[in-house]
C-alpha cells in the first residue's frame, strides 16, 4: 500500500473513506459497539462503510463479577474464514487502525468534518466514524467540477417510543385488539364498532370491578356462601357425600365450561397453592370421588403426571417442592353433537426439506418413515408435489383426541376418513402444511393468516439449522403473535456436534429482543406435561428433538398436542362474519366456500350475503348445507372451520378473501383506502408514498400503494401512520384488523386504525399535498 507520494510526502486526502482505500489489502483493526474487535485483512467496502474482511480474529470482551465483588474480564476469540460488517447501523460507532504512517486528512469545500486521524501508541493510526452519517454519505459536483462532500441526510423521524422490537409491536397489536374487544362487550351488541355497518358485538356480560368491596369477603360479611375447601369435598366419606359430590360437579363444569370443553385437574393442590397433604390412599379415594364427578358430565378423567403416587405416570425426578401425594389430571367433556368438538388449528411451517410433512404423516397416521419419505405421500395435494416431495399449496390434515386422551384411529388396519375421526374425537388438531421454498412464500403468508391458527409449528432440521425461509416464517409467527412450538427434526442422522451448533442458534434466534421467548427444551412426560400447562403464556417456547425413522420422541409430541389449552378470543353473540380461504365446484353440490367463522354463528337455511366483486357488491344468497371436517352439520359458530354450500351462486363469482355476513337491511361498506399504524420490520433504503407492495389482512391478499405518511419517509424500525389504497378493488374491513405487507426482502406489520383516508387531512400536516382527484374511497 502507497503510504506517502513519491517525493516522501504524505498524501492530502479529500474524502473521508480515502483511508480505507489505501487500506486495501492490509490487515486492519475494527471496534465495534459490545466490546468487540474484528482483525483481519481487509477485501472490500463501499460507501456506507459495508467492509469485508477475510482470516478474520473476533476478539471479545466479557466482565465478569465474582462473589467477592471484584470484576474480571474474560477474553473470548473467534476465527472465521470471511467476515462481512454491515456499516449502515444507526447510532453506532466503528473505529478503525490502520497499520500505516501517520496521514493529514484535509477538508475540501465547506462541508464539516466527518473524521479525525490520529496516531495511536504503536504507531498506527485511528479513524473514528459515525455510522449515521457514513450509511447517508452523498457527493455532489461543484461548479468547477470538484467533488464535495454533502452535509449528511436528517435521521429519519423517530417515533415518541423509539424503535420498537417486532415481539413489542405484536404484544401492542394484541392489546389494541383486545381493548376494542373489551369496548365492545361494554357497547352491547346493538352499535357497530366501525363504519362497515355491521357489529361485530356482543350483548354486554361484563360486569364493573369493585376491588374496594374485597374487604367484605375477608371480613366475611359478603353475601356469598362461604367457600369450602377441595380437599373437605373429595374426601368426604361421611352419609352425606353425595350431596358434596354434587358441589365437586359444580366445581367440575365451571372449569370445563371456561377450558371449551376440558381442563387440568390440579389433584392435590387448592385454588389458592395450598398442598392438601394427601397420602397415596387419600389421593387415590380423591381421584376416584373426581372421576364420579366427571362422569356425571359425560367426561373422563386421565392421569398425566403423578408425585409420590407410583405407577407408569409418576414423575422421574423428585421435587423438593413436592412433599404429599398430587397429580394433573385431564378432564374432557365428550361433545353432545359433532358441532361443539374442540377445534385447535395448527400452522406447520419451516425451510424446505425440513421433515414438516413428514412429521404430519407420522403423527397423524401413526407409522414411521422409512427415511425416504413414505409418510408423506399421503398428505401431498397435487401430482408435482409428489415427484419433487416439496409441498406447494396448503395442505391440511386432522388429528383426533377421545375422551380419554387416545389418539382415534391410532392402531387399526385400515387408515380412518376424517368423517370417522371427527365422529369419534372429543378434540381435533387440523394441522395447515405450509410450503417451505421461497417460491411459495406469498401462499404461505395467505395460508397463516387466512386460517386464523391458535399455534405455529416451527420445523427446523438438526443438520441445516434455522436457515432461509425459516426465519421469515418465524418472523411472521411473531408478527400474528401466535405461540410457537419448535421441533428439532432428523437428529438420527445429524453429527452430535452439529446437532449442539443447531440447538446453540435457535436458541440465540428465540432468545433475542426481536423474537423474546424463553426455549424450554422437553426430554421427558414431566417436561411435557408442565410446559402444556403453562403454554397459555406466549413467551414460552417448548422446543422437541425427534426422528421420524426411529421414533424418538415422537410420543412426547403426542401427549403435548393432547394437552394443547384452548387458545383464542371469540364472540358467537356477534352476527355472522365468515373468511372465505378457499373455493371449490363441487358435483351435485354446486359452489362451496370453505374458511374460518371469525364471529357469530350461521345455521344451514340462513340468507347471507358473499363479497365483495369488483365493484364493491354483495350477493344475495342462501346456505345451502354446512360441513366441518368433511361431517355434515346443522351450525357452526365462531373460531371454527367449515365449509358453505351457496345457492345460485356461480364459483367464477366468488375468490379468496371474500367475506359471508348476515344479510342486513342495509348493506355493508366496503373501503379502497385505509389507515393503518404500522412497523417497518426490514427495508433496504426509505419508503415513501406511490410505494407498492403486497398487503395480507385476514384472507386478502391484493397489492396496496402507499398514498399519505405522518412524515416524509419511514426507514428499518420505524412506526408511522400510514395511509393505503388497494389497487385493484375496494375490500371488507374493520378497525383492529392485523395486517402485513411484503415486496421482496421488505416486510412490515401494523393494525388497521380507521377505515377511510381523507385527503384533505393529510397524516402529514407539515406536506402540502394536492386533493386526490379519486373520490371513490367507499365502494
Amino acid at each position: 500500500m502507497a503510504a506517502v507520494d513519491d517525493d516522501g510526502a504524505a498524501p492530502s486526502f479529500s474524502e473521508p473513506l480515502d483511508l480505507v482505500r489505501l487500506s486495501l489489502d492490509e490487515v486492519v483493526f475494527v471496534k465495534l459497539r459490545g466490546d468487540r474487535e474484528l482483525k483481519g485483512r481487509l477485501h472490500a467496502y463501499d460507501s456506507h462503510c459495508n467492509i469485508v474482511l477475510g482470516d478474520v480474529e473476533e476478539t471479545i470482551y466479557i466482565v465478569e463479577e465474582n462473589e467477592a465483588g471484584e470484576e474480571t474480564i474474560k477474553t473470548i476469540k473467534k476465527q472465521e474464514e470471511m467476515l462481512f460488517v454491515r456499516g449502515t447501523s444507526r447510532h453506532s460507532l466503528m473505529f478503525f487502525y490502520f497499520s500505516n504512517s501517520l496521514h493529514r486528512v484535509d477538508r475540501s469545500g465547506d462541508g464539516d468534518e466527518y473524521q479525525k486521524a490520529m496516531p495511536t501508541t504503536d504507531g498506527r493510526v485511528l479513524m473514528t466514524m459515525k455510522m449515521s452519517n457514513i450509511g447517508s454519505h452523498r457527493r455532489r459536483r461543484g461548479a468547477n467540477g470538484s467533488r464535495h462532500a454533502l452535509s449528511p441526510f436528517h435521521a429519519p423521524i423517530q417515533s415518541p417510543s423509539g424503535n420498537t422490537s417486532l415481539s413489542e409491536f405484536a404484544e401492542y397489536v394484541e392489546k389494541q385488539q383486545e381493548k376494542r374487544y373489551l369496548r365492545s362487550q361494554n357497547r352491547g351488541g346493538s352499535v357497530a364498532p366501525s363504519d362497515s355497518g355491521y357489529s361485530t358485538t356482543a350483548i354486554s356480560t361484563a360486569h364493573d370491578d369493585h376491588s374496594e368491596l374485597d374487604i367484605l369477603d375477608e371480613l366475611g360479611l359478603s353475601d356469598h356462601p362461604t367457600s369450602v375447601q377441595l380437599k373437605d369435598l373429595l374426601l368426604d366419606d361421611s352419609p352425606d357425600a353425595e350431596s358434596t359430590l354434587s358441589r365437586i360437579t359444580s366445581v367440575v363444569k365451571g372449569r370445563l365450561e371456561e377450558g371449551q370443553g376440558e381442563t387440568i385437574f390440579d389433584l392435590g393442590q387448592e385454588d389458592n397453592g395450598d398442598w392438601m397433604g394427601f397420602n397415596k390412599e387419600q389421593w387415590d379415594y380423591a381421584l376416584d370421588r373426581l372421576r364420579q364427578a366427571a362422569r356425571e358430565l359425560r367426561a373422563d378423567c386421565r392421569v398425566l403426571l403423578t408425585y409420590n403416587v407410583g405407577g407408569p405416570e409418576e414423575a422421574e425426578t423428585k421435587s423438593d417442592r413436592i412433599k404429599c401425594a398430587y397429580g394433573k389430571v385431564l378432564i374432557r367433556q365428550a361433545p353432545e353433537t359433532v358441532e361443539n368438538v374442540i377445534e385447535t388449528r395448527i400452522a406447520v411451517v419451516g425451510n424446505v426439506d425440513a421433515g414438516k410433512s413428514t412429521l404430519l404423516g407420522v403423527l397423524v397416521k401413526g407409522k414411521l418413515d422409512d427415511g425416504r419419505g413414505k409418510a408423506r405421500v399421503k398428505l401431498f395435494r397435487h401430482k408435482h408435489e409428489i415427484e419433487t416431495g416439496r409441498t406447494s399449496s396448503v395442505g391440511m390434515e386432522i388429528m383426533g383426541f377421545d375422551t380419554h386422551g387416545e389418539i382415534v384411529g391410532h392402531g387399526q388396519a385400515r387408515k380412518q376418513t376424517w368423517e370417522e375421526i371427527g365422529r369419534h374425537s372429543a378434540k381435533v388438531i387440523s394441522f395447515s402444511d405450509l410450503a417451505g421454498h421461497e417460491r411459495y412464500l406469498r401462499t404461505t403468508v395467505f395460508g397463516m393468516l387466512s386460517s386464523s391458527p391458535n399455534y405455529c409449528l416451527l420445523m427446523v432440521a438438526a443438520n441445516n439449522g434455522l436457515i432461509g425461509m425459516s426465519k421469515e416464517h418465524l418472523g411472521i409467527a411473531l408478527s400474528l403473535n401466535v405461540p410457537v412450538m419448535v421441533v428439532i427434526t432428523k437428529i438420527d442422522i445429524c453429527p452430535p456436534h452439529i446437532l449442539q451448533q443447531t440447538v446453540k442458534q435457535l436458541t440465540g434466534i428465540l432468545k433475542s429482543p426481536g423474537a423474546h421467548k424463553i426455549p424450554i427444551f422437553i426430554k421427558s412426560r414431566e417436561d411435557t406435561v408442565n410446559t402444556a400447562t403453562q403454554f397459555v403464556n406466549h413467551r414460552i417456547c417448548p422446543i422437541f428433538q425427534v426422528s421420524n425413522v426411529t421414533g424418538e420422541c415422537i410420543d412426547l409430541v403426542q401427549t403435548f398436542l393432547n394437552m394443547l389449552p384452548h387458545h383464542g378470543r371469540y364472540d358467537s353473540g356477534a352476527p355472522l362474519e365468515f373468511l372465505v380461504n378457499d373455493t371449490f365446484s363441487v358435483p351435485f353440490v354446486g359452489t362451496v366456500v370453505s374458511g374460518v367463522v371469525k364471529a357469530g354463528a350461521v345455521h344451514t337455511g340462513d340468507p347471507v350475503l358473499v363479497g365483495p366483486d369488483s365493484l364493491g357488491q354483495f350477493k344475495n344468497t342462501v346456505i345451502k348445507s354446512i360441513e366441518r371436517k368433511r361431517i355434515h352439520v346443522h351450525a357452526c359458530s365462531a373460531g371454527q372451520s367449515a365449509s358453505f354450500a351457496l345457492k345460485g351462486v356461480r364459483r367464477k363469482d366468488v375468490r379468496k378473501g371474500m367475506v359471508v355476513l348476515p344479510k342486513l337491511d342495509r348493506p355493508p361498506k366496503v373501503y379502497r383506502e385505509f389507515v393503518a399504524e404500522v412497523l417497518i420490520l426490514s427495508h433496504a433504503t426509505t419508503i415513501k408514498p406511490k410505494y407498492q407492495a403486497m398487503l395480507h389482512v385476514g384472507a386478502v391478499s391484493q397489492t396496496c400503494a402507499i398514498i399519505d405518511i405522518d412524515r416524509d419517509f419511514i426507514r428499518t424500525g420505524d412506526r408511522a401512520l400510514v395511509a393505503f389504497r388497494f389497487i385493484q378493488r375496494p375490500e371488507f374491513l374493520s378497525v383492529g384488523d392485523r395486517i402485513l405487507f411484503r415486496e421482496g426482502r421488505t416486510k412490515g406489520l401494523g393494525i388497521v386504525k380507521e377505515v377511510s383516508y381523507d385527503p384533505n387531512v393529510p397524516l402529514n400536516p407539515e406536506k402540502r399535498t394536492a386533493p386526490s382527484t379519486d373520490q371513490g374511497k367507499t365502494a
